[in-house]
Formats: structure tokens, C-alpha cells, sequence
């Protein structure tokens, strides 16, 4: 968990490529959080919290960010990463 933490964290932390215009590096995240909440919900869910802060961006990223939590909503997760999300879209 805490490998994974750190690289998905060091990915989100890099503006260029987690902020990328076409928001490539949003629907990479969402992958990545579903695909971990299979095996490791917390951690899943705390990856989930890099979103929290979606209508604070401009438009562009705003919407594209929006989509990609939406992709994760969408997705059958475990209930701890539900309630982060949950949570999340409805701030």
C-alpha cells in the first residue's frame, strides 16, 4: 500500500501530467482507484481524496474532473471508497 501511495501520490502531485488539458491524467487516477479498491479499499479511498477539491478548479478541469469521479462512482466499489466518493460529488 504504501509503494502504490507513493507512486499514484507522486503522479497526482506532478501538475503537468494529473492536470493534463484533456484529462487523461484524471481518468488514469479513476482507473487506478478502481482497480486497487478491489484489493486495498483504504487505500483506494484515500487516493480518491487527491478529487476533493474538483469545483475549485477552472471550467476545463472542473468538467473533466467531474467525469472522472463520476467513472469511479459508477464503478462497484467497496464502502469505504463509496463514501469518500459519495461524499465528494455531493460537496
Amino acid at each position: 500500500p504504501n509503494a502504490v501511495r507513493a507512486v499514484l501520490g507522486g503522479f497526482a502531485a506532478n501538475t503537468e501530467a494529473f492536470h493534463a488539458i484533456d484529462g487523461s491524467g484524471y481518468n488514469f487516477m479513476a482507473d487506478q482507484i478502481v482497480a486497487l479498491d478491489k484489493r486495498n479499499p483504504i487505500t483506494a479511498s484515500r487516493l480518491a481524496k487527491y478529487f476533493s477539491r474538483w469545483r475549485s478548479y477552472i471550467t476545463i478541469h472542473r468538467d473533466t474532473m467531474s467525469s472522472a469521479l463520476i467513472k469511479i462512482s459508477k464503478a462497484n466499489l467497496s464502502s469505504n471508497t463509496r463514501e469518500v466518493i459519495d461524499l465528494i460529488i455531493s460537496e
